[in-house]
């Protein structure tokens, strides 16, 4: 009885590290599968993730370009503005110059003939006073 005991405590204990080691294996076989099945999934992402990247990188890139070509055009216009408005400072001050010396002209025009006016119709007035003195007395 002790023989067949012995036999089937060994039997048993084979049979429990063979399915031990069975399940060991299994394990690791599943472990391994994963890892590539993770490792085939990891590299197209990371694929994926690169191609992403250097879309973004591509975008970033436009951006600035764009940014300093908008810059560059503002910079263009301000000072094309500031151009046309110099310019039309000067036209301004060249105009009121021009007038003040205009009116400056004038003036002098004006107190010489206009003294010379005065002297003229005083002649004339004297003249039609005397011309009108002398009708009546006819």
């Amino acid at each position: 009885m002790r023989i067949l005991r012995a036999y089937r405590n060994t039997l048993r204990e084979r049979t429990s590290q063979s399915l031990t080691r069975r399940i060991s294996c299994e394990s690791k076989y599943k472990e391994c599968v994963g890892a590539a099945i993770s490792q085939k999934r990891a590299a197209p992402e990371k694929k994926r993730l690169e191609l992403l990247e250097a879309d973004m990188e591509r975008a970033h890139a436009s951006l600035l370009q764009v940014r300093k070509v908008a810059k560059f055009v503002s910079q263009k216009r301000e000072i094309e503005r500031r151009r046309t408005r110099e310019s039309l400072e000067d036209k301004l001050l060249r105009a009121k110059r021009q007038r003040a010396e205009y009116l400056m002209h004038r003036a002098k025009l004006l107190n010489s003939v206009g003294a010379l006016w005065t002297k003229k119709t005083q002649k004339q007035a004297d003249y039609l006073s005397r011309k009108l003195g002398r009708g009546t007395d006819n």
